[in-house]
């Protein structure tokens, strides 16, 4: 049976580090408000709130991101590993958790490639575009810290027997760096190179020092919700090769598709030379019947049996070449 797990008391930390104590509601672009660590159910203008109550509010929070991670989720995970994705569904929300390529590896019980991936869910929309966030990379990264680190105690990698190499199919991607303001009535996300003068509005690829504790509050509902960037991450492109595209079903992209078969590779054109085929081996079958005169001798019983067994292929060959075709017209109309 699968344990059931709480976030824990390490977990709530990483969470609260990364999210930020928000005293007084701040208003997001989409009309909700937000206070404390994150917490938007019963926000509302004007109200403000304790460090011990916006804790409160989000060990409340976290009932749900928790529950839903135990109905989601199959296979056996460590406390670490629980705490690593409840902080993930946390940033990205439980619906986009719910889709996500994380939980379809997880379940799927690559847990080495669920922590890579956790990674490519780094960028944030900002003025339209799309963009990679140094906030989220360095909240992906303690994600996958914490989901990498055994209950045990480390796996000894000895640098004479594992030499590292360089992965050269890794591209890093530029990051901007961007924070939220705690204070203030609405909770707007600015690049903080604009703010302090060091680029424009039209040019925020800088980064500088930014992290937990610094005054910044990087939470998903400011930026909107985090997307991954598979598109410019060739090491998730690399797991997604080598382990979405042998599960049967799935896509690179974790949507359900059927697998084709032989017969459904097969073009127009040779379907119908095997439904031609196919009535001519029943036009063949129908040759003692036209005889009219009973079978007599080995030889002619011979050839009623083989005449039978070709009237039997006929008929597949030309039952599978009909239903494909058919398949075929459905689904291009």
């Amino acid at each position: 049976m699968k344990p059931r797990h709480q976030v824990s008391r390490a977990g709530l930390a990483l969470i609260k580090a990364f999210e930020g104590y928000r005293r007084s509601a701040a208003r997001l672009a989409d009309g909700r408000w937000t206070i404390g660590y994150g917490h938007t159910l019963s926000a509302r203008e004007g109200a403000e709130v304790s460090e011990a109550d916006a804790e409160a509010l989000l060990i409340y929070d976290l009932l749900a991101i928790s529950a839903a991670i135990e109905d989601l989720t199959y296979t056996p995970l460590t406390p670490n590993q629980f705490d690593a994705l409840a902080s993930f569904a946390f940033s990205i929300g439980i619906e986009t958790f719910r889709t996500s390529n994380v939980l379809l590896l997880v379940n799927e019980g690559a847990l080495l490639q669920a922590a890579h991936a956790l990674e490519a869910w780094r960028k944030a929309s900002f003025d339209g575009e799309e963009i990679v966030v140094d906030a989220l990379v360095r909240r992906r990264a303690a994600e996958k810290a914490l989901f990498l680190t055994p209950q045990g105690g480390y796996v000894a990698a000895p640098s004479a027997v594992v030499t590292p190499k360089l992965d050269a199919d890794a591209v890093f991607a530029e990051v901007v760096d961007i924070h939220a303001p705690l204070d203030g009535v609405d909770a707007i996300a600015i690049p903080k190179a604009v703010e302090l003068g060091l680029a424009s509005s039209g040019d925020v690829q800088v980064e500088l020092p930014m992290g937990p504790g610094s005054g910044d509050a990087p939470i998903a509902e400011v930026l909107a919700d985090p997307k991954p960037a598979a598109e410019e991450t060739d090491a998730l492109k690399g797991v997604l090769t080598e382990v979405l595209y042998e599960i049967p079903g799935y896509s690179a992209e974790g949507e359900f598709q059927p697998a084709k078969g032989r017969l459904e590779s097969l073009s127009i054109a040779q379907l119908i030379l095997i439904g031609v085929a196919g009535l001519g081996l029943l036009g063949a079958a129908f040759y003692p019947l036209m005889r009219g005169a009973a079978s007599s001798g080995v030889v002619m019983m011979a050839f009623d049996g083989l005449a039978a067994l070709a009237g039997l292929s006929g008929a597949i060959l030309t039952f599978t070449a009909v239903y494909q075709l058919l398949n075929r017209f459905d689904r291009e109309s």
